[in-house]
């Protein structure tokens, strides 16, 4: 065996691994950016404050509901 497979082999794993964790790197920085890795209470503070509209990628519907149910402290629910 040719001591240019084992490197050419090496190259290209590392060349695929750099892309896909560019790839993820990138998704991670666009959702932190526009404030979806935030906590959710501070999500439901804003929307609350602002109106503004959560359309939660990162996490569950579920977790996000009841925690603006909280936030309101409704006497029904």
């Amino acid at each position: 065996m040719s001591p240019q497979r084992p490197r050419r082999f090496l190259t290209a794993l590392l060349v695929t691994y750099t892309v896909l964790l560019l790839g993820i790197g990138l998704n991670l920085a666009l959702f932190w950016r526009v404030g979806e890795m935030a906590d959710l209470s501070d999500i439901v503070r804003r929307q609350r404050r602002d109106g503004s509209i959560y359309n939660g990628l990162m996490r569950g519907f579920g977790e996000y509901k009841y925690s603006a149910y909280r936030a309101a402290a409704p006497a029904v629910v």
